[in-house]
């Protein structure tokens, strides 16, 4: 891990501060030693080291992105960290390619509003069944305990709010387990 995030320290030039914020934010995501999560839509891993950190040796972080760029760098720093415990999963948007049923949690971090952005720029009144297909999608990789959460900044100029997250959630069979939006 430590190799990778340096390498990622030098290329985007994070500082110490920011990479102890990210380790506060992920404090609060509640991962376990052992776990098996899902970082959907992981860009360059930024959440995928630390989740791999967290989750230790006997768990796994499975990487989903559908930017095949992004996945050569997870695999570049994976190799040069010598980590074990991601799986870099090339996914569609319609198919997160992820095993069925695995999954103790699956993240969509600053990922969800931009799909809906995205969607309703690409195929106006197409959202509905594209949410559909996704969320399935990610319900079918869920464990019989399994969660989903979503994380983004809720602004009112997105259109994407927590009231109509949780709403859609709901419609597609899920229970919000918490909101935790006043953080």
């Amino acid at each position: 891990f430590h190799v990778a995030y340096k390498f990622l320290d030098n290329k985007w030039r994070f500082t110490t501060s920011e990479y102890d914020g990210l380790k506060g934010f992920i404090s609060l995501l509640g991962l376990r030693e052992g776990q098996v999560v899902a970082d959907i839509g992981a860009g360059n891993g930024q959440f995928s080291f630390p989740f791999a950190e967290k989750v230790g040796p006997k768990g796994r972080v499975y990487a989903e992105e559908i930017d095949a760029r992004e996945l050569e760098l997870i695999r570049y720093c994976i190799e040069k960290g010598g980590i074990k415990n991601i799986v870099p999963v090339l996914g569609v948007p319609t198919d997160f390619k992820l095993p069925p049923a695995e999954l103790d949690t699956a993240f969509l971090i600053h990922v969800y509003r931009t799909i809906l952005m995205g969607i309703d720029g690409e195929a106006p009144g197409q959202k509905e069944t594209f949410l559909d297909g996704l969320l399935a999608g990610i319900g079918k990789a869920l464990n019989e305990d399994g969660e989903l959460v979503i994380v983004y900044r809720i602004d009112q100029r997105f259109g994407v709010t927590a009231g109509e997250t949780a709403a859609a959630l709901k419609k597609r069979g899920f229970r919000l387990a918490a909101d935790k939006s006043d953080l």
